[in-house]
């Protein structure tokens, strides 16, 4: 996964983790120019990152939590 917006720190990361990253930070932008589009999507070949996110009840990671925050501020 390659964003400008990743930290150079990340390279002790799992694939898992670097998909989940990618989501929160494509989040994370919609959310800072939510004035700009009607509808957006993401897309991704992580499934499983998906499926945790969307059924993310508890706090596995900071980066889950994250996610999920900012799907609900783009309600």
């Amino acid at each position: 996964t390659f964003s400008p917006f990743m930290h150079s720190g990340t390279s002790h990361r799992s694939a898992f983790e670097g998909e989940i990253e990618a989501i929160r930070l494509a989040l994370t932008q919609l959310n800072v120019q939510s004035k700009s589009f009607q509808n957006a999507v993401i897309f991704t070949d992580s499934n499983s990152a998906l499926q945790l996110i969307a059924s993310s009840r508890t706090s596995i990671s900071r980066d889950i939590t994250e996610c999920v925050q900012q799907i609900h501020a783009l309600k």
